[in-house]
């Protein structure tokens, strides 16, 4: 099997050729979708620009890779202020003529990703945003009777561990920088998430606050999130309660791949990926190989295409429509720069 992700030009090289595929300066942005050999519209959502955002932090983790990396920087600030809603201190579905909603749970992706980039440019401007994202979700989307977190702004309707996750990694983040962030709401987001784990041990999917009925999908972002909250969480209040939640969901995280393989959703499993990195710097292998070796067999198989063809990397996808998403695109960008710094 070869192992594209141990050169780290590799990883810059499958970042610039996703960036020049999806890149649309009038009106700044990206599309969201490439067909073969044209851009379509409309602009990305901003799921999509988050998913892009976080593959670039990833990128400009690597140190030999930092200085390439930051010529892209000012035209993503551009494109990142184009999203952002002054009347809620928030970030909309789409740029420009928005017609969507506001869903928490892609403003908590966007602002993750902005902490990572101000952890390598030293830019305020990235954990400002960060902060206004996790102070807007408290405000507007938190329940603070259950614990979790709605979905979208319209309507309250269901309360989901894909906002209840990354919201309470968010706040834990901020408060291992140093941030003004209250304990109580991160461990109760934590507590919500743990009431959601099926009988194999893993999170389903949201609780419906209408029909009173727990959706028993399951998407390996979900466990991603509460995992790498109660890393951080380890990290800044080193209690054993919260490193023996985090080996428990470790324990139980192959449960989320069938036949040792990856559901075929890019985005998703680079979410949970981001989470097996940090316990790779805390566990052992013996633990992660089981894994962390589809990823890498899934990798292997994707950039042999890459290198035949002049499209984006892209992983495995149950995406039908033609064409390549740029979340699935950037997260392949990602899962390569994660599995460079795993590796090194």
């Amino acid at each position: 099997m070869s192992e594209p992700w141990r050169d780290s030009n590799n990883v810059v090289k499958a970042w610039k050729r996703c960036l020049g595929f999806f890149v649309q300066r009038r009106p700044p942005g990206f599309c969201e979708r490439v067909p073969s050999g044209a851009l379509t519209k409309p602009l990305a959502f901003n799921w999509s620009f988050g998913a892009l955002l976080s593959a670039f932090a990833a990128c400009q983790n690597i140190p030999s890779l930092r200085d390439e990396m930051a010529e892209d920087l000012p035209f993503l600030r551009k494109v990142h202020e184009t999203y952002f809603d002054s009347r809620h201190q928030a970030f909309r579905s789409t740029p420009l003529r928005w017609k969507g909603d506001i869903y928490f749970d892609d403003n908590a992706w966007i602002a993750l990703a902005a902490i990572d980039i101000f952890r390598m440019s030293g830019q305020n401007l990235w954990i400002d945003d960060a902060m206004k994202i996790y102070r807007f979700i408290l405000k507007e989307g938190y329940d603070p009777g259950s614990g979790g977190v709605y979905w979208r702004m319209h309507p309250k309707s269901s309360l989901h561990v894909c906002s209840a996750g990354p919201t309470a990694l968010l706040g834990a983040k901020l408060m291992q920088l140093g941030e003004s962030v209250p304990q109580d709401p991160i461990d109760k987001m934590i507590e919500w998430c743990w009431q959601m784990r099926d009988s194999r041990g893993v999170f389903r999917d949201h609780y419906n606050l209408i029909t009173r009925r727990i959706d028993s999908s399951v998407y390996t972002y979900n466990t991603g999130t509460p995992l790498h909250a109660v890393m951080v969480m380890a990290e800044i209040l080193p209690k054993e309660a919260y490193d023996n939640m985090a080996q428990d969901v470790l324990a139980s995280a192959p449960a989320l791949l069938p036949g040792h393989s990856l559901p075929a959703t890019p985005w998703f499993n680079a979410v949970l990926l981001r989470a097996l990195e940090k316990a790779s710097r805390r566990y052992s292998q013996e633990m992660l190989s089981p894994l962390l070796d589809p990823y890498r067999r899934d990798m292997s198989q994707s950039w042999k295409r890459f290198e035949s063809t002049d499209q984006p990397l892209v992983l495995p996808s149950s995406e039908r429509k033609p064409g390549i998403l740029l979340r699935d695109a950037a997260s392949s960008v990602e899962t390569l720069a994660l599995l460079h710094q795993i590796a090194s």
